[in-house]
């Protein structure tokens, strides 16, 4: 008899679990983050993620983008394709897919139940589910998620299997992995409570990813972080490739996007020189036709145009205004009005006539310098949060608004209530520009334009 009856079931057992995405402190150590209880936990299920081609991704900014790039191509180039990302958008399920040519698949309810019966039948006599008087006995909810979608992919054969780093990357869950290649994106200051208050410090967790002999794909980054790859390259004798950042024609929203499909083509480079695909230039652009990254800098509604994003760190947030900052005069259509107050950096006689923000930021973000970053660009700030408690309740932004005095601030604790203000206060010639956590962006998607 299964333990879980139905998808609900797994799903409320799943929540049980220490889950450090909900909460605003973490202690990170190798007890919290326990690379010994996740081999264990593989160990038990007989080793899934040792039979997938893997690419592992790590880094501070545009990993998710780079994921979803990667996969994109490698699908529509007629290959079975598992994407492992985090955090998700509106389903948990999102998290593990299976993408072939343009089909793109979530896993079903029905697997992820099974495979929930199959875990915990397969590790009920371990110590890891007894009682004990640590917190850290326990597998966490992403340690879970983590070995479903490594079971999920071998029991599909994928091709290849696209793993995003969830945290860093030396203490991450899904840093049990021998792939193919290890990608390192772009390294910035963020969860600095947790992986360090340096660039250096930083890097030295993201380049854990970086495994004996296997390839490391990545750009020129600050020096301190360069420094610190190269080093960790050279000792696990790996080889170091460093892609060129060239201005492509996308289609995307945000220059940054080039320094992802920079990794992306040097990686397809490497797959094809090692015999693992055959992978033109002509197809690469073709499957970039079909490329979707929702809720990063997203076009999803017109008169006003509304953008969500789920940029929330200084880097992603920089990115965020400069693509807004940059965004062309509407084609066929009147000039908006021009801003009426100079003070702003904003798009003064450009696009929009006014931008209105609404924003929420988890507790352990830089809270001024993103305010610092993000509030010259836009006219109205309405403050707000969802459900998900590491959200900084919106009368906390209040400390860090001096400076300030020509912006409309609101304060609006119900997300739903947030955007039906802004909506009425938007003119056709405005923008709503959504941004500060994948846990805003999220749930005003799912309002906006369903899952």
């Amino acid at each position: 008899m299964p333990l879980f009856k139905s998808y609900s079931a797994a799903y409320q057992y799943l929540c049980q679990f220490t889950d450090y995405e909900r909460m605003a402190k973490v202690n990170y150590s190798q007890a919290a983050y326990n690379l010994k209880r996740m081999k264990w936990l593989l160990q038990a299920l007989g080793n899934p993620q040792d039979n997938l081609r893997c690419i592992h991704i790590a880094g501070t900014k545009g990993k998710g983008s780079t994921a979803i790039m990667l996969a994109t191509i490698l699908a529509q180039a007629g290959y079975k394709v598992g994407i492992y990302t985090s955090p998700h958008l509106i389903d948990l399920r999102e998290r593990i897919q299976i993408w072939h040519k343009d089909k793109q698949t979530v896993i079903p309810k029905n697997d992820f139940t099974e495979l929930m019966n199959h875990l915990v039948f397969a590790t009920k006599r371990s110590t890891l589910y007894a009682l004990r008087p640590t917190p850290y006995a326990r597998p966490t909810f992403f340690e879970l998620m983590t070995a479903i979608g490594f079971l999920h992919f071998a029991r599909q054969k994928v091709d290849f299997a696209v793993i995003e780093v969830g945290l860093g990357g030396r203490l991450d869950a899904t840093n049990l992995i021998t792939p193919i290649a290890s990608v390192i994106t772009r390294i910035d200051l963020d969860h600095t409570d947790k992986l360090g208050r340096t660039i250096k410090e930083i890097a030295y967790e993201k380049a854990g990813i970086i495994k004996p002999g296997i390839p490391v794909i990545t750009f020129r980054q600050m020096t301190s972080a360069d420094k610190v790859i190269r080093k960790r390259a050279q000792e696990q004798r790996a080889p170091r490739y460093i892609v060129k950042i060239g201005n492509h024609k996308l289609g995307l929203l945000g220059n940054h996007q080039n320094e992802n499909y920079a990794l992306v083509h040097g990686v397809i480079k490497l797959l094809n020189a090692n015999g693992d695909t055959k992978i033109t230039s002509a197809e690469i652009t073709k499957a970039l036709r079909h490329l979707a990254l929702p809720a990063r800098l997203e076009l999803v509604n017109h008169k006003p145009d509304i953008i969500i994003d789920s940029a929330h760190n200084p880097v992603s947030i920089k990115a965020a205004a400069d693509a807004v900052s940059r965004l062309p005069a509407k084609s066929g259509s009147a000039s908006p009005a021009p801003r009426k107050h100079s003070g702003s950096r904003g798009r003064a006689g450009g696009k929009y006539r006014r931008i209105i923000l609404i924003f929420a930021l988890s507790q352990d973000k830089a809270v001024k310098e993103i305010l610092d970053i993000i509030l010259p660009q836009v006219d109205v700030c309405i403050f707000t949060k969802t459900n998900n408690p590491r959200l900084l309740e919106p009368e906390e932004f209040l400390k860090h608004l001096a400076g300030y005095p020509d912006k409309t601030i609101l304060l609006e604790p119900n997300y739903i209530n947030a955007l039906n203000i802004a909506r009425s206060l938007a003119g056709p010639d405005d923008l709503i520009l959504i941004t500060g956590s994948f846990y805003l962006a999220g749930p005003i998607r799912e309002k906006l334009i369903g899952g």
